[in-house]
């Protein structure tokens, strides 16, 4: 199973999010997700780590949702 953080990261390119756009600090308002791409990442991330994660913070960074998932993953 990859880190959650490279793994979320990839997840974005693979959406279209360039690269170069993606950190660790980014926010999901930072990419202008509409709704489908949301739901491609939150589909991305049940199949890899089986947890359901609520993509409606757009405030949220990579950070604190990879910590959710890891505190999900731990239950």
């Amino acid at each position: 199973m990859k880190d959650v953080l490279i793994f979320l990261k990839e997840a974005l390119e693979n959406i279209g999010i360039e690269k170069e756009e993606i950190n660790n600090s980014s926010t999901l308002s930072d990419f202008d997700l509409d709704s489908t791409e949301k739901v491609d990442l939150s589909l991305a991330i049940k199949q890899e780590y089986f947890v359901e994660v609520a993509l409606e913070d757009d405030k949220q960074s990579l950070i604190d949702l990879s910590n959710e998932i890891y505190s999900k993953k731990e239950k």
